[in-house]
């Protein structure tokens, strides 16, 4: 199994981009979602089925804020943040906490 983590900005809308993939398939991001704030993070698994990530998954974020919320030094700006609490847990923590993924991964 791989086991995959990604980091997005809170409110950046480009991964919230309607969903096709090759010859007009729709995809589904996988793995660990890190959504970066200023001042915390927030993780979920693509398992998760739940209307609230369906939500903060969606195109209802602040469009007037779009290039600032997609923009690189917002992003390293939100690590350098956060690094202190990325720092105490590895993947396999992550992978292994049955409050972050559904049941149904586990099965």
């Amino acid at each position: 199994m791989i086991k995959y983590i990604r980091f997005t900005n809170n409110n950046d809308v480009v991964p919230s981009a309607p969903p096709m993939g090759f010859h007009g398939r729709p995809y589904k991001h996988v793995g660990i979602n890190i959504r970066l704030h200023d001042d915390k993070i927030h993780m979920h698994h693509s398992s998760e089925k739940s209307i609230i990530e369906a939500g903060k998954n969606s195109l209802i974020k602040p469009l007037w804020k779009a290039l600032d919320q997609h923009s690189l030094k917002l992003h390293e700006a939100r690590m350098e943040t956060s690094s202190d609490d990325l720092m105490k847990v590895s993947i396999d923590d992550l992978y292994n906490d049955k409050d972050l993924l559904s049941s149904d991964y586990f099965e």
